[in-house]
């Protein structure tokens, strides 16, 4: 700020910071799995409010107050295609996956969705798979729900998607290939694969699903997303003055079916955050 005539240039305003985890979190322990609050403050559960109680259908990143990032294939059927933003409602700051917000918790009704005006669902092999809910309230902004850092730098992406670089992804979906929905908030930590490596181990009936929006992480065994992750935000860290913030790369858009209703043998496929910068950046900047 410069004073100029006996008045500043122009007036500070605050910015949230993004993308770094809650201080000292809760640690919680439900039937045997370890999951901590605040360990991923920027997710977001998506609920179908056609069901009651509301049935949790996927997940989501906050971005900004009014602006979460999913999955379009989400809020798609091949019947009706985009369904209406009113069958959709939004849980940040949540630990466990019913509906019922548990203190701290907030929520919102979806008031908008937008998506890509090419996407298809499988009719186009689910590329463009990014969705950006406008939420009908906003966040607020508290200990246990921030929103995660986004940033459209060719160089830094590259950076952080490097062959064996570990992310993270977070979910309520599946807890084995043919189990049940996790009740509470599970966090995944999985390794980056290059395109080409990916292509190469993909069923070759699944690889035009990966279409040239995708990045791919996992592994081939031990580690999977299942039903009820998609939309989920797979984050990398960053050390920026002695902090560490994590930064959307990808959304969990598909993997390769096998019978059962979650395949543990394969790598998943993610919508590349960077391919879609200028539909996310357009509608970011409308809402700030």
């Amino acid at each position: 700020m410069h004073c100029i005539d006996g008045f500043w240039d122009h007036v500070a305003t605050c910015e949230p910071e993004c993308g770094t985890l809650t201080p000292k979190g809760e640690p919680l322990v439900i039937n045997g799995v370890n999951a901590e609050r605040g360990e991923f403050p920027w997710h977001a559960g998506i609920y179908d409010k056609r069901f009651t109680p509301f049935m949790q259908i996927c997940g989501g990143s906050l971005a900004t107050t009014t602006v979460v990032i999913s999955a379009a294939h989400c809020f798609w059927n091949d019947v009706e295609q985009l369904l209406p933003a009113k069958y959709f409602a939004v849980g940040v700051g949540k630990l466990y996956r019913s509906w019922n917000i548990e203190e701290g918790g907030q929520k919102s009704d979806v008031g908008d969705i937008k998506i890509p005006p090419r996407f298809s669902g499988g009719a186009s092999n689910f590329q463009d798979d990014i969705a950006l809910l406008i939420l009908v309230t906003p966040v607020v902004l508290a200990n246990y729900i921030r929103p995660v850092c986004v940033d459209f730098s060719v160089l830094f992406d590259e950076r952080q998607l490097r062959p064996g670089n570990m992310g993270k992804v977070a979910g309520w979906g599946l807890t084995s290939e043919d189990g049940y929905a996790s009740p509470v908030l599970i966090v995944a930590e999985l390794p980056y694969v290059a395109v080409k490596q990916c292509i190469a181990d993909l069923p070759f009936a699944f690889r035009s699903f990966f279409t040239s929006d995708k990045i791919c992480a996992g592994t081939k065994a031990v580690t999977a997303l299942c039903k009820g992750d998609g939309g989920g935000g797979l984050v990398f860290p960053e050390v920026e003055r002695n902090v560490q913030r994590w930064y959307l790369r990808g959304i969990v858009s598909a993997a390769p079916s096998n019978g059962h209703k979650c395949n543990v043998n394969s790598y998943t496929s993610f919508t590349h955050l960077l391919k879609h910068d200028e539909f996310v950046k357009t509608h970011l900047n409308n809402r700030m």
